[in-house]
């Protein structure tokens, strides 16, 4: 597994051909009756043509010319006007009829992050209109296709067309999008597909690969029928590289190879392959799809997938770490086929920023020395740990997925759903641990994850449904995790097989306590607090014990246990952290650095040898205390900032997420 980051050079767009559509520019007007629809570029037939629309003639009487759903323009003949009669402005697709070629298209590896697509009959000439599209705008998307997802298919008439790329939202077909965003001059991402039969299915891949005009084609005719009992595979290698690939289920040692050798713009070949490049494989669940470079190397890219009994799916190999997988028989979801891609790395990700230095004496702010590595625009990161590898493991709230980081700023990222999840869905995960099996732990929505440091992910699904919204996490000194449900108000235990228990916190004197974190202390307990002001222990086998605190205010989130034998906590709406011995003692010490109108905030906290540190998420500050409770340093975040987890790295130095900068850094005091 690659440590470090990749920039996506401009790659390949894909044409995918299969099933679709019942809009007819070209043909005559409204449905027809008794026949199959014309769908784009074409005409119904052995059924009854009505009346005009915009777009074609009337049918005729025996159905020549009728179209299943014309393209509404307006008055002026500008943009396609969506209307409700036209199937998919729901956001679903009604398409597939008989006699017609079907088509897709497909988002993985272009130079652009969402796409929407025109087409015309071929004109050799290249000097008639586009006048198909634009196809999802005209159907009420106005999103496109996003990277790493297809369309679904829509029918066109047999034959051969030309296609364009346009801007999601386009209104109309005139303005093509770059081929390349990095050219010195523009080239339009226009291409000519294949002459296309009736009934049949393609995948047509147009490649580039950041030289400014390549227009290699790659054509691959798909299968449209599932094997009783068994997958049907495919692996394509589009990569920008032109390197052959060998692509194969499982990682590492444990990788056995399905193709070898696939050469670019090619798929795989064999014994037990048939002509179409499909091979047979026995149902698999929660396996990594992985590809390399041709005769050896570890893996380049990799995707954890489950192939179901029945499933025909087509995977791709492009921008060299990146696979992504289309289950081809699956029910689009509104006007996306059903595809599944690694998270990206944003563009900016893996970029470095030091601030200045500028050290003060201990009674003044300290910028001390911070150096950011970014993870990337709208990742909104939110706790982090020390994973038993040395290097940390981030949550990313804004993508759903867990990033993988050094100290060198090598960056990985893995995603927090599993194959099987609606990944339209925002899971929220929440608080990250390491477990006792050196596996990390940590909630999402309704259930408790388990991930491998190798991306492996388990479910375990609370009784409480979205009822229970896990958050923190911690290994118990009796090899189970815990966990708080603040929704649920109950304290989780699980046990790294799976086997849950819950102890409810709710007391007559306490409706509503909230939980918001835990960890282990000293005493062999765990600790966890409370937003209803109140900071609880409860015992291996669930006795709760509950202690007030002193600023009824303060809100309590995170805690930590320290060398000095107590537990330490912050209070996100105080203006303090805390400390409470084994025996219930607590005490607070103010974080305000001598400065009354400070912004309160403080959110996560750690322990390192006789010190303190904490994020003040709100004070755009780190702080640094000793456990006599002594306010040492307050260290500045850079401008805009909303430090929120925090640990201490293998280099023995302060690391925090920054939320709003979309980074993690750290601070050198």
């Amino acid at each position: 597994m690659s440590r470090h980051v990749r920039h996506a050079s401009l790659a390949s767009w894909f044409l995918l051909a299969t099933a679709g559509c019942n809009f007819d520019p070209h043909g005559g007007g409204g449905p027809a009756t008794g026949g199959s629809s014309g769908g784009y570029g074409g005409a119904s037939t052995a059924g009854a043509g009505t009346e005009a629309s915009a777009g074609g003639t009337a049918g005729a009487p025996n159905g020549t010319g009728g179209s299943g759903c014309d393209v509404p323009t307006t008055p002026d003949g500008g943009a396609p006007v969506p209307d409700s009669s036209m199937p998919g402005v729901d956001g679903g697709s009604s398409d597939g009829a008989t006699g017609m070629a079907h088509i897709r298209l497909g988002n993985f590896g272009s130079a652009h992050d969402s796409f929407d697509f025109c087409a015309r009959r071929h004109d050799p000439a290249n000097a008639a209109p586009y006048d198909i599209g634009p196809v999802l705008g005209s159907r009420g998307v106005s999103s496109g296709i996003p990277r790493q997802h297809a369309s679904a298919y829509f029918d066109f008439a047999p034959g051969q067309y030309d296609f364009r790329l346009v801007a999601a939202g386009a209104p109309d077909c005139a303005k093509p999008l770059p081929l390349s965003t990095d050219a010195p001059f523009f080239i339009p991402y226009d291409r000519t597909a294949p002459e296309t039969a009736s009934d049949t299915w393609w995948t047509l891949v147009a490649h580039s690969f950041g030289n400014h005009g390549n227009d290699d084609f790659s054509t691959f005719q798909d299968e449209h029928a599932s094997v009783p009992d068994q997958a049907l595979v495919r692996f394509a290698n589009v990569t920008s590289s032109q390197s052959a690939m060998d692509f194969g289920l499982g990682t590492g040692a444990s990788f056995s190879p399905l193709f070898t050798n696939v050469a670019a713009h090619k798929v795989g070949s064999g014994q037990g392959v048939d002509a179409l490049g499909y091979r047979p494989i026995a149902p698999v669940s929660q396996t990594y799809a992985v590809d390399r470079f041709a005769g050896g190397g570890g893996d380049v890219g990799k995707l954890l997938v489950d192939l179901p009994a029945g499933d025909v799916a087509s995977f791709f190999g492009f921008n060299l770490d990146l696979v992504a997988v289309c289950h081809d028989l699956t029910p689009p979801k509104g006007l996306l086929s059903d595809c599944q891609g690694k998270p990206q790395i944003p563009p900016d990700a893996g970029t470095v920023t030091p601030p200045p230095s500028d050290a003060g004496p201990p009674d003044v702010p300290d910028h001390g020395s911070i150096r950011e590595f970014s993870l990337g625009t709208g990742t909104l990161p939110t706790d982090m740990v020390l994973g038993p590898d040395g290097h940390f493991w981030i949550v990313e709230s804004g993508l759903t997925t867990i990033a993988h980081l050094d100290t060198q700023g090598g960056l990985d990222r893995f995603d927090a759903r599993l194959p099987s999840d609606d990944h339209a869905t925002a899971f929220d995960p929440r608080g990250i641990s390491v477990g006792p099996d050196g596996a990390l732990w940590f909630g999402e929505i309704d259930r408790i994850m388990r991930m491998t440091l190798d991306g492996m992910l388990t479910a375990f699904p609370l009784p409480h449904g979205g009822g229970a919204a896990p958050r923190a996490t911690t290994a118990g000194p009796d090899g189970n995790v815990w966990f708080v449900e603040p929704v649920a108000n109950a304290i989780g235990r699980i046990s790294t097989t799976g086997e849950l228990t819950e102890f409810s916190i709710v007391t007559s004197d306490d409706e509503a306590p909230t939980p918001q974190g835990i960890t282990k202390g000293a005493d062999g307990n765990l600790w966890f607090s409370e937003t209803s002001y109140r900071i609880g222990r409860i015992t291996h086998d669930g006795q709760i014990t509950k202690y007030a605190m002193p600023t009824t205010a303060a809100w309590a989130t995170r805690l930590t246990a320290a060398t000095d034998g107590n537990v330490w906590f912050t209070e996100e709406n105080g203006s303090s952290v805390g400390r409470i011995t084994p025996s219930g003692e607590i005490a607070e010490f103010s974080v305000m650095a001598g400065d009354p109108n400070a912004p309160i905030g403080a959110y996560a906290i750690v322990a390192r040898e006789g010190e303190l540190w904490f994020s003040e998420q709100n004070g755009q500050r780190i702080g640094k205390m000793t456990t006599a409770g002594v306010l040492d340093r307050v260290y500045p975040t850079p401008p805009n900032s909303m430090p929120k987890g925090i640990a201490v790295g293998p280099d023995g130095q302060i690391w925090y997420a920054d939320y709003a900068r979309n980074v993690v850094a750290r601070l050198t005091p």
